[in-house]
C-alpha cells in the first residue's frame, strides 16, 4: 500500500502512484493533503484523507482500503477527519 502526500517537492503523489502501479498494479493507494486537492484525488480514483486527521480515522481508512474485496480500488473515498 502506498500512503503519500499529494504535494511533494520532487514528484506529486499522483505521479508517484502512477509510477509505482506501473510495476505493481495490485498496489493500493491512499493519498493525503492539507490543501484543496481532495476533488482531484477522488476524481483520479484513489482514497483520500484530508489533513489534519485523527489516528483512529487513518487506521479506519487503511483497513478499508486494504480490505476492498477486489484488488483494484473502485474509486476514491474521502473521510471527513475533522469530525469525531
Amino acid at each position: 500500500m502506498l500512503l503519500s502526500d499529494v504535494e511533494m517537492p520532487q514528484m506529486s503523489g499522483l505521479d508517484l502512484s502512477d509510477a509505482l502501479r506501473a510495476t505493481r498494479p495490485e498496489m493500493r493507494v491512499m493519498l493525503m493533503s492539507g490543501g484543496d486537492n481532495g476533488l482531484l484525488v477522488l476524481n483520479y480514483g484513489w482514497a483520500y484523507l484530508q489533513k489534519p486527521f485523527m489516528a483512529v480515522k487513518l487506521l479506519q481508512m487503511v483497513a478499508e482500503v486494504l480490505h476492498t474485496p477486489d484488488r483494484l480500488q473502485s474509486g476514491g473515498r474521502e473521510f471527513d477527519t475533522r469530525k469525531g
